[in-house]
């Protein structure tokens, strides 16, 4: 999964834009940032 979130971190998004890959059950697998997401 940590590379899954190397990649995610690599794209060319908006400063103010997150990536996320999310389970059906709402369970969070990979961000584009390091930083906690929020409670779905």
């Amino acid at each position: 999964m940590d590379k899954i979130s190397d990649f995610l971190q690599s794209l060319d998004v908006c400063n103010y834009s997150r990536i996320l890959i999310v389970e059906r059950s709402g369970l969070v697998v990979a961000s584009s940032t390091m930083a906690q997401p929020f409670h779905i």
